[in-house]
């Protein structure tokens, strides 16, 4: 959506291609963790997960605060952010920053115009709407955004010259309406192996809210990857209402597969989705279930209501009243990972989904929520192991907005969540009303660490002082094995440094799988368990 205040940004079953779009090339700018002990001199067990599954928790590693309304002068700031090898990117509406992953040492700052103006590009009005992914499998960054100045609207993309953020960028526009009546909001951001794609839905230039449809735009990757990257090759489509009109999101394939992309919008109907797909080849794509068939049966919820916070601040709007997916899904060991604010016994809560891609049936869900809190704007990670973070904010009458994060843990099939862990605490009420709705969000991210499997990041945002103030935390999380306690009875035997006595119960714990050095080991003398 449109951002406010100081930023004024604000037929058939089949869908054919509005032609390939004629767009120039506008330049380049610029653990699981393992507890080891010290040697021990007379006995120690050797082995791994003989007590079993071993529970997960979920640690806040590097966590700071990144942006803020003075540093962006937007409203609100659509906290988007990734996470490379060495780099983290935040892009938020109306500021670009690049932090070192290592330490959060700020190596890059502009503000959204001059992140475009560096790759030759003038946004129409003011760029809004921003997404960015780092793509493990090809070393890249993509980036987009939208601007819009009647009569002209256009997706902005671009693609890092490599997987340091900092090494330039090449940037193309692409007009979203060939007619030029309409313009695009809220656009999406898609990745696997065979393209990019964005996503968009759109709104009559003659009446601000009316909307007219959506657009799909699908890259080639390797025509972006070359060394002068192009879009030459890439498709356009341009759908009329109601097909894929309200939140057309797109998914990030962690499995490293190709098309189909999924593209999940919601109906108006907080019970009800659509699931659509673009289907290669990616040179010559098509799209289907836009025609009505992928209409999907969703676990029932209602649409979410106003988030409380303390005070006469009037409460949160949280977008878009139309139970949407408002952040990216994500496709891991072949199956897809959403979440969403929805409404629960009337109170602002998150319902999580895993789908099968292929017959779009659920294959489990579940609903997040807390006896005090309105939890909202969630997006979700997912790693190899199915160990699944999602952060949000959460807020009541006596909390002010703040970041939270949740982990859950598949164990045979089955996900089970979590104590919410508090990121970063809000610290005063927030009121910034447009439109007869106090502005807060449109979203948040949260990503896999492309280096480490068992490390998550989260861009939240959380209420500063001011009253109508608003910060980014970026959150590195860490997934560990909770402590596992286990007594070792120590048979009568010559004293050593750890038993001066010869006898008694030493108490350890074992972090994991782990293998511990001895230098004698008599197996007779052992007993594993409680003691006796």
């Amino acid at each position: 959506m449109k951002p406010i205040a100081g930023r004024s940004r604000n037929h058939h079953s089949g869908a054919a291609a509005v032609g390939h779009i004629a767009a120039t090339n506008v330049g380049a700018c610029r653990r699981l963790r393992i507890a080891r002990a010290a040697a021990l001199a007379t006995a120690v067990w050797i082995g791994s997960g003989a007590a079993g599954a071993l529970g997960l928790s979920l640690e806040i590693g590097q966590n700071y605060t990144a942006a803020t309304t003075s540093t962006s002068g937007s409203y609100p700031p659509d906290v988007m952010g990734a996470v490379g090898p060495q780099h983290v990117v935040q892009l938020i509406n109306g500021e670009y920053r690049v932090h070192r992953k290592s330490d959060g040492v700020l190596l890059q700052q502009t503000d959204d115009v001059g992140f475009w103006g560096a790759m030759g590009i003038t946004p129409a009005g003011w760029p809004f709407d921003p997404r960015v992914v780092y793509d493990l499998g090809s070393g890249r960054w993509f980036a987009a955004m939208v601007d819009e100045q009647n009569p002209e609207s256009n997706y902005l993309f671009a693609v890092s010259r490599s997987a340091d953020p900092t090494d330039g960028w090449t940037g193309f526009t692409i007009a979203s309406d060939s007619t030029g009546s309409s313009w695009a909001d809220f656009p999406t951001l898609g990745v696997d192996a065979d393209g990019v794609y964005m996503a968009a839905t759109h709104f009559s230039f003659s009446g601000e809210w009316a909307v007219t449809g959506a657009s799909v735009v699908v890259m080639p990757k390797t025509d972006l990857l070359g060394p002068t990257p192009s879009i030459a090759n890439a498709t356009l489509f341009e759908l009329p209402w109601p097909q894929l009109a309200r939140g057309p999101q797109l998914a990030v394939d962690l499995d490293g597969g190709g098309l189909p992309m999924p593209i999940i919008a919601t109906t108006g109907i907080a019970a009800l989705a659509q699931f659509a797909s673009i289907d290669g080849p990616v040179t010559s794509p098509s799209l289907s279930g836009i025609d009505g068939t992928g209409i999907v049966n969703l676990p029932a919820a209602a649409t979410a209501p106003p988030a409380e916070q303390p005070g006469p601040s009037q409460n949160l709007d949280i977008c878009c009243n139309d139970s949407r997916f408002n952040s990216k899904f994500v496709l891991q060991n072949g199956a897809l990972w959403g979440v969403r604010a929805v409404g629960v016994s009337g109170r602002a809560s998150l319902q999580w989904l895993q789908i099968n891609p292929d017959t779009n049936m659920i294959l489990q869900s579940g609903f997040i929520t807390d006896d005090e809190l309105d939890l909202y704007y969630p997006s979700i990670a997912v790693n190899e192991f199915d160990q699944v973070v999602i952060g949000f904010n959460g807020s009541s009458e006596s909390q002010f907005v703040s970041a939270y994060a949740v982990l859950g843990e598949t164990i045979d099939g089955v996900t089970s969540f979590g104590d919410l862990l508090l990121l970063k605490e809000g610290v005063d009420s927030y009121e910034m009303v447009w439109d007869r709705r106090n502005r807060w969000g449109d979203y948040s991210t949260t990503v896999v660490d492309p280096a480490d499997p068992n490390v998550f990041w989260t861009f939240q945002e959380w209420a500063d002082f001011g009253g109508s103030n608003w910060a980014t935390q970026v959150t590195q999380l860490l997934v560990v094995p909770d402590a596992t306690a286990f007594e070792i009875d120590i048979k009568p035997g010559d004293p050593n440094d750890i038993n001066p006595f010869g006898k008694g119960v030493i108490a350890v714990a074992i972090l994991g799988s782990a293998t511990f050095d001895v230098a004698e080991v008599d197996v007779r003398s052992l007993v594993f368990g409680p003691a006796e």
